[in-house]
Parts: C-alpha cells; structure tokens; sequence
C-alpha cells in the first residue's frame, strides 16, 4: 500500500495490480485475507510472507463497531476531532485501541491457520511497528508512553519473534534481545520451511 494515510481507499496495489474499491471497504481486512489465501496456497513448500500492515496509523480510522466500542469507554474524548490527510474522525483516542484490536485479531488469524495447517512448528513469525509516539491525527501527548495514566503502552516500538522453529512453540514473552531489525517499516513476516 503506497498511501497508508487512508485505511478506506479507493484502490490497492496486489504485486502488480491495482486493484479497485469502494472507499467503503477496510484495507487492513483485505491485506490479512491476502496473506491467510497465500499460506494456505503455499503450505506445502517454502514460503516467504511479507505481510504490510498499514494499522495504526495517523489517520485514525477503524471499522464502526471497534470504534464504537471504545467511544464508550472514552466518551471524555467526544470533543476531540482529528482531521488528517483528508480524514475527519471524532474521538480519535477512541480509534486507536479499536484499531489495536483490529491488528490482533488480523494477527491471531495467521497464527491460527498456521496451527490449523500443522506447519506452526517449523515457522517463523515476526511483527515489527513503526508507530511511536506521534501527535498527528489527533493523537497527541493524552497517549505519550512517559506520561500516559490513559493508554501506557501506546506508541512503543516493537519487534517480537511470536513463534521459534526450535519446536518449542511460542517464544517466551519475557525474551529480550538487542537484535535490530533494518530499517523502520511496519512488517510482519511469516517464514516457513519444509
């Protein structure tokens, strides 16, 4: 996607191929039903799966019913109103948890498939974010990760290794390593060999 400003757009790019939308349709939905098709076409060999994932970001748009739910948990936020690259959103505190939510469960679809498939033990998945700590789209210093009682864990950069190829399973969550990843894209990789 080579405009992340707008999760509602009009079109997308599939490798080569533009692919036209409604406007209506959620990019992030489309991108996570991409790379589940590709895993299940590809189970059978050696597979490299980029998957970008274009959530969260400054425009802060998330589908309806997420956004709703957070609404109601952060009603004092009504007031606010982000206008970023062409996008216009009340309570934009309130779409940031929502499209959280969104990214694990598009996350939690791949490694259930994985494990449905029977290849989780000799696959690798690695999530790595872009988004720190940011005041455009209506974000500002409410969710700064120094000073924030709201949200304390918004903005923080990450790269995690959610499952080993040792057989082992899942990496445990209190791994910590100094290994840096090259550049500062959001990415989101699920490597397999057979």
């Amino acid at each position: 996607m080579r405009f992340t400003h707008n999760d509602y757009p009009d079109h997308l790019w599939h490798n080569r191929v533009k692919v036209g939308l409604d406007g209506y349709t959620y990019a992030h939905d489309l991108i996570i039903k991409a790379a589940l098709d590709f895993i299940r076409a590809n189970r059978a060999r050696t597979l490299f799966c980029y998957l970008p994932v274009t959530i969260p970001h400054a425009a802060m748009q998330a589908p309806r019913e997420l956004y709703d739910k957070y609404r109601r948990l952060y009603r004092q936020f009504d007031d606010v109103v982000s206008t970023y690259s062409g996008s216009r959103v009340r309570n934009p505190i309130a779409a940031f948890p929502a499209m959280m939510e969104r990214l694990d469960n598009g996350v939690g679809e791949v490694l259930v498939l994985l494990d449905e498939l029977g290849i989780e033990s000799n696959t690798v998945v690695m999530f790595a974010s872009d988004n720190g700590p940011h005041q455009e789209g209506g974000h500002g210093p409410i969710c700064n990760p120094m000073n924030s009682t709201v949200f304390p864990l918004v903005g923080i950069q990450l790269v995690t290794v959610m499952k080993s190829l040792s057989g082992a399973g899942p990496v445990p969550v209190t791994t910590v390593s100094t290994q840096l990843l090259h550049g500062w894209f959001r990415r989101f990789f699920v490597c397999r060999s057979v």
